[in-house]
């Protein structure tokens, strides 16, 4: 099981899959941390965060459209900003199409209709990182449980080892259900120690424990058997009677 544990996806895995799909979502507002110290943090420069505000205020009418903005003063100043800062900001907004620059007059609001969409799709990209975080803590989770789950078997292995070696006539049980092949069928007839080199030392049926049960003892659904014998016999005795299938 722990072989078969160690050759699936885990969890690093898909989180390092997540940050392959949208490196650009990573830019816009916020400092963003994703799956704990599996990730960095990205935080953004100030001046994006300015222009997506700027963007806000012009789709909800606060400034309108043929509004006359000076960088250097009413936008550094409303926003407590240094002018630099807020010349980057109106810079990104004048790219987008949004706003309008001309030298020596000033900056225009030039769409309201492209602010609208550029909102639009900032609000899009903060959803998206919002699912992938939560993706990333479930994740973090799961690997958590599974490392715990891992170890309590590792220990359990030992245990059971150890149990072994120090009384290695503590006997094994397996439970048949429906599911169970050679049902019906007598001890003498499966030649079981051929097959498994187990030996059953008793059959639990219907709530009675039949101890060193003869060869003619036969198997029924909703019994249980003990035996004895060593770890390959353990898995033998399930080959022997669920072969692939588990039981339940």
């Amino acid at each position: 099981m722990l072989n078969l544990y160690n050759k699936m996806i885990t969890p690093v895995i898909i989180i390092q899959m997540l940050t392959l799909l949208a490196p650009s979502l990573y830019d816009l507002d916020e400092e963003h941390t994703f799956g704990g110290d599996l990730m960095r943090k990205i935080r953004s420069p100030l001046y994006q965060k300015i222009a997506i505000e700027l963007a806000r205020q012009i789709k909800d009418g606060i400034y309108q459209e043929g509004e006359l903005l000076y960088a250097r003063s009413m936008i550094a100043e409303a926003f407590d900003v240094s002018p630099e800062t807020a010349r980057k900001a109106v810079n990104v907004l004048v790219d987008l199409g949004i706003m309008s620059a001309y030298h020596g007059s000033g900056t225009y609001i030039t769409s309201a209709q492209k602010a609208t969409a550029f909102i639009k799709q900032h609000e899009a990209s903060q959803a998206m990182k919002q699912m992938e975080q939560s993706i990333a803590d479930s994740i973090a989770k799961q690997e958590k449980e599974w490392l715990h789950m891992k170890d309590q078997l590792r220990q359990l292995m030992n245990h059971r080892e150890s149990a072994y070696t120090h009384n290695p006539f503590i006997p094994f049980e397996l439970h048949l259900n429906d599911q169970a092949d050679h049902l019906g069928k007598r001890l003498k007839e499966m030649n079981l120690w051929q097959q498994t080199t187990a030996t059953v030392v008793g059959i639990l049926h219907q709530g009675h424990l039949v101890l060193s049960p003869g060869p003619y003892a036969q198997v029924f659904s909703g019994d249980t058997l003990y035996y004895i014998g060593d770890e390959e016999s353990s898995l033998k005795m399930r080959n022997f009677f669920y072969g692939d299938t588990q039981p339940k």
